[in-house]
């Protein structure tokens, strides 16, 4: 088997990028519940926590840049038989994806649109 590093590497910012805008959301009064990291797809949906104020792109890119500038590691933890990916102290979420190994990695994050649909908030997201 033969990997493409560069598809790869891709995949990985991608995913991890999508973790912290979904941690972001989470901080911002919304709960994460379902995310999807392929290419030119990037988007997490969240449901509202207690009428959560609809959060603007610049406030969730603030803390994902603020984490960012910590360079955080890669922390994997194994229990339970579940896998969990975070970064730092950051909150880790269960996930059996490929994840940069520190936020340096990451590079610029894009926020395409933020929508309401059926009462869900729908980040769509790339990178620079």
């Amino acid at each position: 088997m033969k990997i493409d590093a560069s598809a790869r590497q891709l995949h990985a910012r991608l995913h991890s990028a999508g973790h912290l805008l979904g941690l972001a959301g989470e901080q911002l009064g919304w709960q994460p519940v379902k995310a999807h990291h392929w290419p030119g797809e990037g988007r997490i949906t969240f449901a509202s926590r207690n009428s959560a104020a609809l959060p603007d792109a610049s406030a969730l890119l603030a803390l994902v840049k603020a984490w960012q500038a910590q360079d955080l590691p890669r922390q994997v933890t194994f229990a339970n038989g579940m896998r969990k990916v975070g970064f730092g102290e950051l909150p880790a979420y269960p996930c059996g994806g490929t994840h940069v190994a520190r936020l340096a990695e990451l590079g610029d994050i894009v926020i395409s649109q933020i929508k309401m649909k059926k009462g869900q908030l729908v980040v769509s997201y790339t990178l620079a």
